[in-house]
């Protein structure tokens, strides 16, 4: 079995200044291409007007103070946001939440 060689003190100068360049490259260029991406979404959807007339509780994302009658849903929230009257939705199958969480 051969043993490995041993690195002179300017080679391992290069090699940790070659990886430090790597690792400052890598993180300039993720926050360049993040900050890119949130100017593309943030040019490309205006959001949403009140007079459209779809608003809900979940696109608001308020569920504060929901309450659910037969065939209309009423929402009151500090948010200001106007009521939605919609009839409710029921799915059936296997259903699976994350909450983000490990």
């Amino acid at each position: 079995m051969k043993s490995a060689i041993r690195l002179t003190a300017a080679e391992r100068d290069r090699a940790m200044r070659r990886l430090r360049d790597l690792t400052v490259g890598t993180a300039v260029a993720s926050i360049v291409a993040m900050a890119g991406l949130g100017t593309v979404a943030a040019a490309s959807n205006s959001g949403s007007t009140a007079d459209s007339g779809t608003t809900t509780a979940a696109a608001a994302g308020s569920t504060s103070g929901s309450t659910a009658t037969l065939g209309s849903t009423s929402t009151s929230s500090s948010s200001g946001l106007a009521a939605a009257t919609t009839a409710p939705t029921t799915t059936s199958g296997n259903a699976h939440v994350s909450s983000g969480s490990s």
